[in-house]
């Protein structure tokens, strides 16, 4: 029987280690759950911010694309080019003048002038068109 009582002694001492390990391991568990808390939110804060600068980096592309195109658009270097072709055909115009003074045309070569005269004038259209809408 005394024997009983010391091995009950002895189990009562390293039951009261465990629950002394318990208690710390606890604590330490509870602090670790806090941290993993703590954690989530700050990732849920960068992931926000980085949602955030994502879309402000799309808007600044946006508007640096559109700042080009619209740069693109100069009208200086329109009516230049304008200006250019409008020359370019009034030199055709006039050699066509000149050759029909020269010579007396077939009615083949009368129809290739006619056309080349009738694209000249869609595309100075067109041109005219870009002018008028910058």
């Amino acid at each position: 029987a005394k024997q009983a009582l010391v091995e009950k002694s002895k189990c009562e001492a390293e039951l009261a280690e465990i629950e002394k390990v318990l208690v710390v391991i606890n604590a330490n568990l509870e602090s670790m759950n806090t941290d993993i808390t703590s954690l989530q939110q700050k990732l849920s804060e960068a992931k926000a911010k980085q949602k955030k600068l994502m879309q402000r980096e799309a808007a600044a592309v946006t508007q640096l694309k559109s700042r080009k195109v619209l740069n693109s658009y100069d009208v200086a270097e329109i009516e230049q080019r304008y200006e250019t072709f409008a020359r370019k055909v009034d030199e055709m115009e006039s050699k066509v003048e000149a050759y029909d003074m020269s010579s007396n045309p077939s009615l083949e070569e009368e129809f290739r002038q006619l056309e080349t005269e009738s694209q000249l004038n869609e595309e100075l259209e067109q041109l005219k068109a870009k002018v008028a809408n910058a």
